[in-house]
């Protein structure tokens, strides 16, 4: 490597060719360089611009293997699953900092062309279980990287995204342990060991990591029915509704005609619809999730926001679960088995009536098996 006075270069035939791997390093003059041994980053020194890093140049210095194939997948550096700190408290907004480095798995290929498909990196644990799906439609040829967030997959999304943006989408974090990294690209499979080690200034054990994970993934479940059970509801709401305007135009725009399957009396019916929408809309808004406009905190939390913040409490600390946590955890549990209940309640009483009544037209049906 050389520092330039407008930036810095590299040489992988020991000096008679040199390329610029400037990146978004602006043009300046470079003074030092320097190698940090343990991340394998490049560290330059600017003259006027401060310090800037070049994180895991390893692909650099092994460019040479991705001649041999047409998709390589670089050795994974292990990874430390930091505690991260926020410095506003005691620094202010208005302070100057930085952006740090990605957070996460450093995943490394090089492919010999441009993909025409996304690629795509599936990372699973220790015993086989799929952690994250990741997908990437900007690799392009020669090197690439795709970061791992130590985030697994989430709970099953609202399909029409609403029930509140409380604290942003949730993915549980993955526990150190040991993973394996497969990446797809260019029709062709390669597989790396990955590593994710604790934050060594922490006092959290193994046992500490795992306790908390379970509860996540418990709570992350719950949430996934919850999802399930609001998808449905909206579902419901929006075929009624259909229902009751396709009956209109079919008793409105249909003269009667010999042997025609009758309708029943339209009052009766529109009256089962209002009903039924009624009774899902209030289960929906009163027991699931909080009803728009979604005030935040000046609305009270239903299920699912009660179910989001304590999986977010559980799954940031660092620690294992608390005593409180644990035992509301078996609240949640015992009252998302009675909101499925209570669900089920209200498609025997309200929808099943409403089908049966409107045998000749098309039925209302639930999305998924459950609740």
């Amino acid at each position: 490597y050389v520092g330039m006075e407008h930036g810095i270069f590299a040489s992988w035939d020991r000096g008679r060719t040199w390329e610029s791997i400037r990146n978004n390093l602006p043009p300046v003059s470079v003074r030092d360089l320097r190698v940090q041994a343990r991340e394998g980053d490049l560290i330059v020194g600017t003259h006027g611009r401060g310090a800037w890093v070049l994180d895991d140049i390893r692909p650099l210095q092994e460019r040479d293997a991705m001649s041999r194939e047409r998709v390589h997948l670089f050795d994974v550096r292990p990874t430390t699953k930091w505690k991260m700190h926020s410095r506003l408290e005691n620094l202010g907004q208005r302070t100057y900092r930085a952006k740090n480095p990605d957070y996460g798995v450093y995943v490394n290929f090089g492919l010999a062309e441009a993909p025409s498909d996304p690629v795509t990196l599936t990372i699973t644990d220790a015993d086989g279980r799929t952690v994250r799906v990741v997908t990437d439609s900007t690799a392009k040829a020669g090197l690439n990287r795709i970061v791992w967030d130590l985030r697994e997959e989430g709970p099953t999304p609202l399909a029409s995204g609403g029930g509140g943006g409380f604290r942003g989408s949730f993915r549980p974090s993955a526990m150190p342990g040991t993973y394996t990294a497969t990446l797809e690209a260019l029709g062709e499979t390669r597989t790396a060991a990955v590593e994710v080690r604790p934050d060594p200034r922490l006092d959290a054990t193994m046992d500490d990591y795992r306790a908390a994970h379970e509860a996540v993934a418990a709570l992350t479940e719950l949430l996934s029915e919850t999802h399930g059970m609001i998808n449905d509801a909206d579902a419901l709401v929006r075929q009624l509704k259909d229902l009751k305007g396709r009956l209109a135009h079919l008793e409105g725009d249909r003269p009667p005609t010999e042997g025609a399957a009758e309708l029943p009396a339209p009052p009766d019916l529109a009256s089962a619809i209002d009903e039924a929408v009624r009774v899902i809309t209030a289960f929906r808004d009163d027991v699931l999730t909080r009803p728009p406009p979604n005030m935040g905190y000046r609305q009270r939390p239903r299920l699912r926001e009660e179910i989001r913040s304590l999986a977010w409490a559980v799954d940031g600390a660092f620690a294992r679960p608390t005593e409180p946590q644990m035992k509301r955890l078996v609240e949640l549990t015992a009252e998302t088995e009675a909101a499925r209940a209570a669900f089920r309640q209200i498609l025997e009483v309200h929808v099943a009536p409403i089908n049966e009544m409107a045998k000749a037209v098309p039925q209302v049906v639930i999305g998924s098996d459950k609740p």
